[in-house]
Formats: structure tokens, C-alpha cells, sequence
């Protein structure tokens, strides 16, 4: 009985034809995992990326807002308008944004801050941790200006529409912000924007 065993073992081992089988058998786990780590990221990385672009164009909103002695009391109006407006695959699954005012610099009640988060299961993290994943952004404008930091990118022109028009994504200049002067529409109006990125 044993040396049958052992002959067919010995069968076994000598022959080639079931390697790329039991290769492929191994290697499946590891291709499989490291797809669905791959669509995961890639999900992950939009709710990241629209979700950033949305809490961006809020603060602006509500910068531009409080810069407006007419609009001053409906920041959060804007704010949360813009914060809508920017949402497209997410809009289901995303949290109403915190829309608050804080102090910057010297200026008293000068920052506008907008957060927000975005949680739903992903394909194959929600497998191995049984959880939802979530995504938080967080954004913040300011108006007026700072007496401790300059803008680095400043309109000049008195009377442009747009002067300074912000699209999303992210500023950074280097720890300043971008400015207009300009009092024509869609520039903030007659106070000086400033932007933090």
C-alpha cells in the first residue's frame, strides 16, 4: 500500500502538465485582491476629488458673501448653494456640509470654513472590513485683508467682470492667497478678496 503511495507520489512529482494550474490557483488571490484594491482606489480618489472641489467652492461662496454688506448674514445660504451645485457622483452619499466662521490673523469673524464627509461601502474594502469607508474634506476662505500675509496673485484692474474667478482644486502659492480689486460682478464687490488655498 505505501510503496503504491509512494510510486504515484514519485508520478507526481515528475510530472509538469498541472504546474500552470496550481500557478494560476495561487496567483488568482493575489490578482483578484489587488483589482479590487485598484477599482477601490480609484472610486475612493473621485469622492476625494469632488468632494474637495464642492467644500472649496462653498468657502469661496461664503467669503464672497460676507464681503457683501448685502449678503454679509446669508454666508451660509451661499455657501451651501455652491457646496450643492458642485456635487455630481457623490450627491447621494455625502454628509450637509458644517459651514462656520472663525477668526484669521487680526480680523474678527473674517474665515469662512466648510467640511464635509462622504461614506458609502466600497466594492472590496467593505468585504474585508465590513465597514463603510469615508472620505472628509475641509476648506476655508477668507475675505478682507490679512496684515500678516500678502497675496501673491493680485488683480488690479478697478471695473473687470471676473477678475479673479476661482474653479476649484487647489491654491498654493506658496503660504498667500489671490486678491481683486476689482468692483465689477463676480469679483466680490468693493472689499479686497483675498483667498487662502
Amino acid at each position: 500500500m505505501f510503496e503504491l503511495m509512494f510510486r504515484l507520489l514519485q508520478r507526481l512529482g515528475r510530472d509538469g502538465r498541472g504546474n500552470s494550474v496550481l500557478t494560476i490557483a495561487l496567483g488568482l488571490p493575489a490578482l483578484i485582491g489587488a483589482t479590487g484594491f485598484g477599482i477601490d482606489t480609484a472610486q475612493w480618489y473621485l469622492w476625494k476629488s469632488e468632494l474637495q472641489q464642492a467644500v472649496d467652492n462653498a468657502a469661496v461662496a461664503g467669503a464672497e458673501a460676507r464681503a457683501d454688506a448685502r449678503t454679509a448674514q446669508a454666508y451660509k445660504v451661499h455657501a451651501a448653494r455652491a457646496f450643492g451645485a458642485n456635487l455630481g457622483l457623490i450627491k447621494d452619499i455625502v454628509s450637509k456640509p458644517t459651514i462656520e466662521l472663525n477668526d484669521y490673523g487680526k480680523g474678527r469673524q473674517n474665515l469662512v470654513i466648510v467640511s464635509a464627509t462622504v461614506s458609502d461601502r466600497l466594492l472590496f474594502s467593505s468585504l474585508i472590513s465590513r465597514s463603510a469607508t469615508t472620505v472628509r474634506a475641509e476648506a476655508s476662505a477668507i475675505f478682507g485683508w490679512s496684515d500678516h500675509e500678502a497675496s501673491c496673485l493680485i488683480s488690479r484692474s478697478p471695473a473687470a467682470r471676473g477678475a479673479v474667478l476661482y474653479r476649484g482644486g487647489k491654491l498654493d502659492f506658496d503660504g498667500c492667497g489671490a486678491a481683486s480689486l476689482s468692483e465689477g460682478g463676480e469679483s466680490g464687490g468693493r472689499v479686497p478678496q483675498r483667498i487662502q488655498g
